[in-house]
Parts: structure tokens; C-alpha cells; sequence
């Protein structure tokens, strides 16, 4: 599920980058919903673990 963002889309004014970069390309954006970010650290311990240490970085993929 995606939702298009034109550059005359109305919205919350305080934080809205989808529609600012609508409107620099004067094109429609496509935006995804926020999910967060899960590392492989924070998915595999507990959430307590994960707010006292801080994320390993990731390893390349190569």
C-alpha cells in the first residue's frame, strides 16, 4: 500500500518531505507507510536489550 503525494496535496505543514520533494520535481511522489527500522540486533533481543545498547552497524552485502 503506497499513497501518491502531487505537489498541491494538503497535509500536516510541520514535517511533510514527501510533498516538499513533490513539489521541487513538480511530479508525483509515492510514499510508502512509516514502519520504522528493525535491525537484526533489536529483533533478536529483548526491547529492553535494545534501548540500553546501540545498534551494531550494519555489514556490507557484498
Amino acid at each position: 500500500m503506497f499513497a501518491a503525494v502531487e505537489p498541491e496535496t494538503s497535509g500536516e505543514d510541520a514535517y511533510f518531505p514527501e510533498r516538499e520533494l513533490a513539489r521541487f520535481l513538480n511530479a508525483i511522489v509515492y510514499a510508502f507507510p512509516r514502519t520504522g527500522v528493525r535491525t537484526s540486533f533489536c529483533a533478536a533481543a529483548s526491547s529492553a536489550t535494545c534501548s540500553s545498547r546501540p545498534a551494531p552497524r550494519a555489514a556490507s552485502c557484498s
